[in-house]
């Protein structure tokens, strides 16, 4: 992540959202439909200790994400995720019309 342009509205769209505390973010790995495999849960686990604080939120749409990420470990978490299978994921409503209603355009 380029720390000179640091564009939090376009990292929020990327699945990291700043929170209050200085330099600090949550990132919000993708799984469809809640689902990930027993072989991913633990680099999750060591990740989240690696870059976070060893916390995982589980979040009311069956997503995960991790707390407490320094924004100088941005480039380095995205890359062991996406290693893993569960890169971060988008934030808010990110679906189109076509995907909420099915044979809908």
């Amino acid at each position: 992540m380029s720390l000179n342009k640091l564009d939090v509205a376009t990292l929020k769209k990327s699945g990291y959202m700043k929170q209050r505390q200085k330099d600090l973010f949550v990132v919000r790995l993708r799984m469809p439909c809640g689902n990930v495999t027993c072989e991913q849960l633990p680099e999750i686990t060591r990740i989240a200790k690696k870059y976070g604080t060893g916390y995982i939120h589980i979040t009311t749409r069956q997503g995960m994400q991790i707390p407490n990420v320094d924004i100088h470990n941005l480039d380095a978490i995205t890359k062991e995720l996406e290693d893993n299978g569960t890169p971060p994921g988008s934030c808010g409503p990110r679906m189109t019309q076509h995907h909420l209603m099915p044979g809908k355009s």
